[in-house]
């Protein structure tokens, strides 16, 4: 099954070598991992705009860099994706 995630496109390990190959996966897996964690974030809002609004804003959010291949700027999106996770957590925290 091919992996559709940001900045790799639709990967099946074809031609890469092994050592490209474990680290396109990985990148994968932690894009797939953050993507999840940010739309299941989003259902934790009680209010209802705020709920759609989160989920809207991450699934727009990755089809726009889903072409990125530059892997400092794939690192720059994840870590302003966790980011933007903690953020949530807190609002939804209460505090």
């Amino acid at each position: 099954m091919p992996l559709e995630s940001p900045g790799l496109g639709s990967w099946h390990g074809e031609g890469l070598i092994p050592e490209e190959e474990d680290l396109a996966y990985k990148i994968a897996n932690a894009l797939e991992w953050q993507y999840r964690q940010l739309l299941r974030q989003g259902e934790q809002f009680a209010a209802y705009n705020f709920r759609e609004y989160a989920k809207r804003r991450t699934r727009d959010s990755f089809r726009e860099h889903k072409d990125v291949q530059d892997p400092r700027e794939i690192q720059e999106l994840m870590q302003k994706g966790l980011k933007e996770l903690q953020v949530m957590k807190v609002c939804n925290s209460g505090l």
